[in-house]
């Protein structure tokens, strides 16, 4: 009965802080923005893995931080057993009245990606340091087995891996950007 009590207690709480807390752009007025791009599966992961951290760290910045248009950004992508990637842009809680602005500008953003070499250096900067803290659960130890299966069709060495993140240069994300082209995306925008 105390337990039950206790639980009682906290749920009510939740309830509580959830509804006061909500964020409004989370509600069902706002729009979400979806985009997506193919990028052939013979470009080396690390280089689309920093492009697409590189590009959420610069649209966060630009439709959350400076400008509040979005609520969430999330930039990410996915190997399909190494044939292809899928590089999605998802900006969540959209203001309605400047979703069609969020699409220009992160057109603008990624054309603009060829002038953050520093950020780029920044970037991977902060990645290494996260390296040296890294202590992974069974589970992410289980996931990154099963991504390099997919992706290499073995299991990379942390030699292999670091030695591969230290390749990848600013130069081969240029070369990834013409296929980042507005022609080349695919883009949903939900509205309420």
């Amino acid at each position: 009965p105390k337990i039950q009590e206790k639980v009682g207690k906290y749920t009510e709480r939740r309830k509580e802080v959830s509804s006061k807390e909500r964020n409004p752009n989370t509600n069902r007025t706002a729009c979400k923005f979806i985009t997506k791009v193919l990028i052939p599966g013979t470009i080396h992961p690390d280089v689309v893995g920093h492009t697409s951290s590189l590009l959420g760290k610069k649209i966060t910045r630009e439709l959350r931080e400076i400008r509040g248009w979005v609520y969430d950004v999330d930039v990410s992508f996915l190997n399909i057993q190494g044939t292809y990637y899928v590089l999605t842009i998802l900006c969540d809680g959209v203001d309605p009245s400047v979703v069609d602005q969020v699409k220009d500008l992160i057109d603008v953003t990624i054309g603009s990606l060829h002038q953050s070499e520093t950020e780029f250096h920044e970037m991977r900067q902060s990645i290494r340091a996260g390296h040296m803290y890294f202590d992974p659960t069974i589970d992410g130890i289980a996931d990154g087995i099963i991504t390099d299966l997919v992706t290499y069709q073995r299991i990379q060495t942390i030699a292999e891996r670091r030695a591969a993140f230290e390749a990848v240069s600013f130069q081969e994300l240029l070369n990834l950007l013409p296929l980042l082209a507005t022609d080349n995306r695919w883009t949903c925008i939900t509205r309420p």
